[in-house]
């Protein structure tokens, strides 16, 4: 960041306008100036070209931190108004290697890299100094190699420790009674598949026979409630895979009831949406009407099962954030549209009124070969890769996780 607040003080000081501004900050590595870059569409609305300005890069490559423990990321700013008020925000690990096909952050951000435990329990020592419990951050904080000195660390200094959903195949017990004695009432576990052929495609790598144990081991620490996050629609879905969400939910009831535990079991769920920069980047959401009927399905079956509790996302906000999550920058007018009648709310009278197609963004299958909007920005990943991994997601083909002096990905040069 101080390259950039350099060059901007420096035109500032040589009365630079707007735009030679800009044109100043384009040249620092990293850095997408979008004005600089003009897209040209062909008559189907397909970008044919984006044809970047005189002296600017091509492609603009992401800059990565190689070395975590020069660049601290913890909280800053100690205040109640925030989201997550009472947390020291902590994070323990940046990138994730378990090449999970669904996941734009374990795509973006590798090559997975940690903290140090010594720069963490500093880290802890500041949170206690403001009287806090530590917010464990990262894309799979379970999968840490010293998550159990860590937790053991925080733990002795008598504080209190928060994490979002956990890995059910890496879970320690000193994790899970850390996670216990600081009051978690209800351990989250992310399978979000239940057939072996849906996990294969996502690339999961998660089994019942993990899941079992995770809630065991919760159990045990007197975690009794368990929550588990479903995506529906994903790619190459079938209605026995939607049936096959409901077994695995009244299996895992049945599972929680023979161990004694007398806890809720809750199902997240969610619309799958293809993600920039990861394999199902190229395919189509699917169609509205048949996740919404899938949904309804799932709600069905498990109506009126004891402490079966189903959440889920508004299927409707989802699609919109389908059309964001790879739209071009066409869909700027949308956001405004929107904005001006309400917002969300507003959302179907602003594309009502655009001559914008929603169908064009949310169901349109993209050749690999296509532009795609999002291309000016290069996170490092072989192209060929990202196909591949597709290829292998609709032969159910696993991918191993990273390991050292793997290449694979194109991110480790």
């Amino acid at each position: 960041i101080h390259e950039l607040l350099d060059a901007y003080y420096r035109g500032k000081d040589e009365g630079l306008s707007r735009s030679e501004m800009l044109a100043a900050f384009a040249k620092l590595e990293g850095v997408y100036v979008p004005s600089l870059y003009q897209p040209a569409y062909g008559e189907d609305g397909i970008i044919q070209k984006i044809r970047p300005a005189q002296e600017v890069p091509a492609c603009v490559s992401r800059r990565s931190i190689a070395d975590l423990d020069a660049y601290p990321a913890q909280t800053v700013v100690i205040t109640a108004d925030t989201e997550f008020k009472g947390l020291y925000l902590v994070e323990v690990a940046r990138g994730c290697g378990r090449h999970c096909r669904f996941c734009m952050a374990g795509y973006c951000f590798r090559r997975p890299r940690t903290r140090s435990l010594s720069k963490l329990k500093s880290a802890v020592e500041v949170a206690k100094g403001h009287g806090l419990k530590v917010g464990l951050m990262g894309a799979a904080i379970s999968d840490y190699p010293e998550i159990d000195e860590l937790c053991q660390y925080i733990v002795n200094q008598e504080m209190g420790l928060s994490v979002a959903s956990l890995r059910a195949d890496s879970l320690s017990p000193l994790l899970v009674e850390a996670l216990a004695a600081s009051g978690l009432r209800t351990i989250t576990l992310a399978p979000e598949a239940a057939s072996e052929k849906m996990r294969l495609v996502i690339n999961k790598g998660i089994t019942d026979e993990h899941l079992y144990g995770s809630i065991d081991l919760a159990s045990r620490a007197g975690i009794a409630n368990v929550r588990l996050y479903i995506m529906v629609g994903l790619p190459y879905e079938e209605q026995q895979d939607i049936e096959e969400i409901v077994e695995m939910a009244l299996r895992v009831k049945s599972h929680m009831e023979q161990q004694g535990s007398k806890g809720n079991l809750t199902l997240s769920i969610n619309p799958f949406i293809p993600k920039p920069f990861t394999p199902f980047q190229w395919l189509p959401m699917a169609d509205i009407k048949i996740v919404e009927k899938r949904l309804q399905y799932i709600q069905a079956a498990l109506k009126g099962q004891k402490k079966i509790e189903v959440l889920i996302e508004n299927p409707r906000e989802a699609y919109i954030r389908g059309v964001l999550s790879r739209g071009d920058r066409r869909v700027a007018s949308l956001l405004l549209a929107a904005h001006r009648n309400g917002g969300v709310k507003g959302w179907k009278r602003a594309v009502k009124e655009s001559d914008l197609d929603e169908a064009f963004y949310l169901y349109r299958e993209r050749s690999t070969e296509e532009i795609l909007p999002w291309q000016t920005l290069d996170m490092g990943l072989n192209h060929r890769y990202l196909a591949t991994e597709l290829e292998n997601a609709s032969m159910l083909k696993q991918t191993a996780s990273c390991t050292e002096g793997c290449k694979r990905c194109g991110v480790c040069k």
